[in-house]
């Protein structure tokens, strides 16, 4: 707990916050072309809880107005391939503020300074944020250098794919084989070869794979049932949604007859107050980073799934398997990448080898 004055105070979230947090996560201004509800029904504790290995979930309250949060924001650390070698890397995310007190307290500055008094003797290096590219007010508060700030040091854009599905898939040589629990150590052995070629990749365990479930992971095996690619199917409705709240005048229309989309490779728009149905192509690695091999991985996994209207994973813009989707007919949309460097002492992106592109997981931003 750290006392900020007679009326504000920080300290770790818990279980009875939740009815809180889900109404700040909620009370959003829609805004755009198309408005959409990122929230986490019906439990928001729980699932921020179970964005990692570890997470630091922590709010600012206001104990002269029944402990009202004022703001939260976390931070998971998860075990991850950096140039090579496991360490722990920290993911910071979920950053919101309460409308009612935007205007009466900047809490931001102290969040960053109480979150840095927890991780003190952690030793950990890297820790990585993302921030939508057309969130201009996030990027003009944070980019800019300030004394009580850490520093964000931009590394590359993320590029989010979505992609309908029952994708036409040419006649191969290749096998799509649904995973059991005979496989779990070759997709260790899998998993521990390729990723370590990727910076910020997870360290794959038995409880990540039990967490997903072994039967949502998917092989690509060659003739000689070799494993060239592996990857997981990950709906995660259940604890975090996407909702359409609202389309601009033209996408009114469009949406109309979004219906034919379809025909055209593209998934239609959803109704208003629909929760989007997708899943996400997650914990991917393929064998030399072959776009081709990947393209064949995601469409054969499109046609097994075709109840869900699309798909989306993501990848950062280093990652040479973007050419996957240069043929594809999709939707994306672009996120930036940071580092935070607390001590401003170096800059840490120069401390990544760039022979190692970067991984994050899509589903767990």
């Amino acid at each position: 707990m750290k006392i900020l004055n007679d009326r504000y105070v920080f300290d770790f979230a818990i279980k009875e916050d939740n009815e809180q947090i889900l109404k700040i996560l909620e009370e959003n201004d829609f805004t755009g072309k198309i408005s959409i509800l990122y929230t986490r029904r019906p439990d928001a504790y729980s699932s921020f809880m179970a964005e990692g290995k570890e997470v630091l979930f922590i709010t600012c309250k206001d104990i002269k107005n029944h402990n009202a949060i004022v703001g939260f924001g976390a931070c998971s650390i998860n075990e991850c391939f950096v140039n090579g070698e496991k360490q722990e890397v920290g993911y910071l995310f979920g950053l919101r503020s309460s409308k009612e007190y935007l205007k009466k307290i900047n809490f931001l500055h102290h969040s960053y300074d109480y979150l840095k008094e927890i991780l003190e003797n952690r030793n950990i290096k890297y820790f990585y944020t993302t921030i939508l590219e057309e969130n201009y007010a996030a990027r003009k508060l944070l980019e800019k250098e300030r004394k009580y700030m850490p520093k964000y040091e931009y590394v590359c854009d993320y590029i989010v794919y979505s992609v309908k599905t029952k994708q036409k898939v040419k006649q191969n040589e290749y096998d799509l084989i649904n995973c059991t629990d005979k496989d779990i150590n070759d997709i260790l052995i899998f998993y521990h070869k390729n990723g370590k070629k990727l910076n910020f990749f997870p360290l794959i365990d038995v409880e990540i794979i039990k967490k997903i479930g072994i039967n949502n992971f998917y092989f690509l095996k060659d003739k000689e049932k070799k494993i060239l690619c592996c990857g997981a199917v990950w709906d995660q409705k259940n604890y975090k949604q996407h909702i359409i709240k609202n389309y601009s005048k033209i996408f009114k229309y469009v949406q109309f007859f979004s219906f034919l989309f379809p025909l055209f490779g593209y998934p239609s728009l959803p109704k208003i107050d629909n929760i989007l149905n997708y899943y996400t192509i997650s914990y991917f690695c393929v064998e030399n980073n072959d776009p081709d091999l990947f393209q064949l991985f995601i469409k054969e996994i499109s046609k097994k799934y075709s109840e869900y209207s699309f798909f989306i994973t993501g990848l950062s813009d280093q990652n040479f398997l973007n050419k996957s989707f240069e043929k594809i007919p999709k939707i994306n949309y672009k996120s930036r990448i940071y580092l935070v460097n607390w001590e401003k002492k170096e800059n840490i992106k120069e401390t990544l080898d760039k022979n190692y592109p970067i991984y994050l997981e899509c589903g767990m931003l």
